[in-house]
């Protein structure tokens, strides 16, 4: 049986977090809407906002492992058209989850996929060593603790630091700044 490889130096990595090195199994669950939000928020124009590059995302997060799996979570409107053909490019790189906006009779909107996301993290934990959540969302810490305790999995985050929550950032055993300038190489060039 191979011994377990020791972690990369600074890295969080405790008994529980079994780390494999590029033999690690990774699934990847993007929360779209939060990060295209913190996107919005982040970017020097509302004109001109950055896309990101998910292709160059997928290969960040794997950083030479192995894909178990890759999920997109997203949500739809009749307001947005061009999704459609965003949905179509990330495809390539990702399986897309999506769900309908819903709208209110007050008029008032929600759509989210927090809930969705736990439980697919939850209930594809047995067959991975590494979780990386896409989202900034403080609702996620739960989570993370259970997958890392109970799962023995190691949880990795990507999201923009200025909108992620900070127990979040403390939680993660590492995380990716979408907003640092070490992750200038993730956006589209216009």
């Amino acid at each position: 049986m191979k011994k377990p490889l020791a972690p990369p130096p600074g890295t969080a990595s405790g008994p529980l977090h079994i780390y494999r090195g590029n033999d690690a199994r990774v699934g990847i669950f993007i929360d779209a809407e939060n990060l295209f939000i913190s996107l919005q928020q982040s970017s020097p124009s509302k004109a001109r906002p950055r896309k990101l590059n998910y292709r160059k995302i997928l290969e960040r997060c794997l950083s030479g492992r192995t894909a178990y799996c890759a999920r997109f979570y997203d949500i739809t409107s009749e307001y947005q058209p061009g999704k459609v053909a965003f949905f179509t490019a990330i495809e390539q790189h990702f399986e897309v989850l999506t769900k309908p906006l819903r709208t209110y009779p007050d008029g008032a909107t929600k759509g989210d996929w927090d809930i969705g996301i736990a439980v697919d993290m939850i209930d594809m934990a047995t067959k991975l060593d590494v979780v990386v959540l896409g989202s900034g969302d403080g609702d996620f810490i739960p989570v993370v603790k259970y997958l890392q305790q109970k799962k023995h999995c190691r949880v990795e985050g990507i999201s923009f630091g200025h909108s992620t929550h900070p127990d979040l950032l403390k939680a993660l055993d590492s995380h990716i700044d979408l907003a640092a300038n070490a992750a200038a190489n993730l956006y589209k060039k216009w």
